[in-house]
């Protein structure tokens, strides 16, 4: 609209506003890729063969571990194990920020992660609901170890 010695302004706020709006957009995307890298399509083989086909969230803040067999434990929705009966569950202790407890597992025969086959992780229940984007289990963070080798 205004021309001085020959350059719009409109190209001046263009040259100036482009690099700013190419930035957020690459910031965002790649926020996005990363929190995109923490889900995962898993299934869960039991000891009698039948197959959960889950997905599940690498949790940052699941480090749970049962102190008698050293084995990592992934979260899963009581509602996603409704078709399934436990035998002889394991109960491990936990703590969180404002409750302590023991927390209902099993284990599981062997875990498929990326083709991948797991078999030191049990399976705790947990009696709620997450409130994530169709997730029903949390991963361990142990996971992200095994998952990069």
């Amino acid at each position: 609209i205004f021309y001085f010695n020959g350059i719009s302004i409109n190209y001046l706020l263009l040259i100036i506003i482009a690099p700013i709006i190419l930035y957020i957009y690459i910031w965002q995307n790649k926020k996005l890729k990363q929190k995109q890298n923490y889900y995962y399509n898993l299934t869960i083989v039991l000891k009698n063969n039948s197959i959960l086909d889950l997905t599940g969230y690498l949790d940052t803040g699941n480090n749970l571990k049962d102190p008698i067999t050293h084995k990592y434990i992934i979260i899963v929705e009581k509602k996603s194990l409704s078709k399934i009966r436990i035998r002889s569950p394991i109960y491990v202790p936990y703590n969180s920020i404002n409750y302590h407890g023991l927390l209902k597992c099993f284990s599981p025969k062997y875990i498929l992660i990326n083709n991948k086959t797991y078999n030191n992780y049990l399976i705790g229940i947990y009696e709620g609901t997450f409130n994530l984007d169709g997730i029903n289990c949390l991963l361990n963070y142990k996971l992200k170890e095994d998952l990069n080798v």
